[in-house]
């Protein structure tokens, strides 16, 4: 029974992914408003009943998409301790602004802002879900850095968007109007430009002498 249910399970998630990988392509082709859920039953085959029962409906399949491609790109702004805070931010900026220049990531900005007059809403789940949670994100990295008390990153908040804005720039406007593409050598660049910004603007390296002393003088007063 349970080999049964797992196969079941298995069969389910396939056809999910598959229907995920049809409508992807749909939309970022035809866009959200000239996409039908017929259109994808079209490319996909078999009965609407199998394709309503994954998906509601067209917003939520494309909401599916949505997030789909937005956990790709701010998987990249996880967090490795590989060394020192610089290396670790130079990394991590250079896997965010390789994934922002993927295709399907690049087809997913032009698809919402093509539909953000006409559709709203997804326009709002779309922004909330990808940018702003990358944002939130990179902010509770530089907070807990902050609570290492090896370095001190200054705001945050805003340290994180200007971050996040410098990778991107007007190198992403490229990429979105003109097809413009950048080589590994030049991401690089963008990335330790970037870096080299936040750390003289907002980074504050501490000095652990002078915490080791302040400490060693609270323990004896106490």
């Amino acid at each position: 029974m349970d080999l049964q249910e797992n196969g079941h399970e298995r069969r389910q998630a396939q056809r999910r992914a598959e229907i995920l990988a049809a409508a992807t392509a749909l939309f970022f082709e035809k866009g959200y408003g000239r996409t039908s859920m017929d259109d994808v039953l079209n490319v996909i085959g078999g009965s609407k009943r199998t394709l309503y029962k994954h998906f509601k409906g067209k917003e939520e399949l494309f909401a599916a998409i949505v997030s789909n491609v937005s956990r790709r790109v701010l998987t990249r702004l996880e967090w490795k301790e590989t060394g020192d805070f610089r290396t670790n931010l130079q990394a991590m900026g250079t896997r965010f602004l390789e994934a922002l220049y993927m295709p399907e990531t690049l087809a997913l900005y032009r698809a919402m802002v093509s539909e953000a007059a006409f559709f709203p809403e997804l326009a709002k789940t779309f922004f909330e879900n990808g940018p702003m949670t990358g944002t939130r994100s990179l902010a509770k990295i530089f907070e807990a850095q902050n609570r290492l008390g090896k370095i001190v990153v200054r705001e945050p908040d805003t340290a994180a968007r200007h971050f996040l804005g410098m990778l991107r720039a007007d190198n992403h406007l490229a990429a979105l109007l003109t097809g413009r593409k950048f080589s590994t050598r030049q991401i690089r660049e963008i990335v330790e430009k970037a870096v080299d910004t936040l750390m003289e603007g907002a980074i504050e390296k501490v000095d652990q002498k002078k915490v080791s002393f302040e400490r060693c003088q609270i323990d004896r007063r106490r």
